[in-house]
């Protein structure tokens, strides 16, 4: 659905947009938006504003990221997969392949974090500041992350499937957990 006049009204916008899901939604630099769900392998790419879409890759997306270099990153199912060529094709990343990524946060230095796991399977968090070509762990291990974010000072907020809100102040050397409240 898209709409025009801060959500006071909405049309359905989903020609070639071939699923009734909409799991994540995502747009590059150059106003490519890109819309898929996490389950049935379908990745569409809007060149007009989404009035139509057509089917970009075989991606079960949980989320896009876009840096400031107009790489595209997505999070699936399957791992993490970037664009460079807004959707025309589609590059695994070989270290977080085969587990989910549920959530990207990029800082200002394009340095990328990414949160693990979905239903299951999450390994905490994972840190990258070569775009992707190695990867530290970041911490969390063994805890399924459903959301990243910096606050107004740079920290960054971990959210858990199970265990609450973690914080890290120190760049993930320690991360304190808040579950009460």
């Amino acid at each position: 659905y898209r709409s025009t006049d801060n959500g006071l009204t909405w049309e359905i916008k989903r020609n070639g947009y071939n699923t009734g899901e909409c799991w994540a939604f995502g747009e590059s630099k150059e106003g490519i938006m890109f819309a898929g769900d996490g389950q049935y392998q379908n990745t569409y790419r809007s060149t007009d504003y989404g009035d139509n879409w057509e089917l970009s890759a075989n991606l079960r997306p949980l989320v896009f990221a876009t840096d400031s270099n107009n790489i595209v990153y997505a999070g699936t199912q399957d791992g993490l997969f970037a664009t460079t060529d807004n959707g025309l094709t589609w590059a695994q990343n070989n270290f977080l392949s085969n587990i989910p990524v549920s959530s990207i946060l990029i800082d200002s230095a394009n340095n990328i974090y990414c949160g693990t796991g979905y239903y299951d399977n999450g390994d905490g968090v994972f840190y990258s500041t070569d775009g992707g070509q190695n990867w530290t762990q970041f911490g969390l291990a063994g805890k399924v992350i459903l959301s990243l974010a910096f606050d107004s000072q740079e920290n960054i907020y971990a959210g858990t499937k199970q265990d609450g809100l973690y914080k890290t102040t120190d760049l993930g050397q320690t991360w304190k957990q808040y579950n009460d409240g």
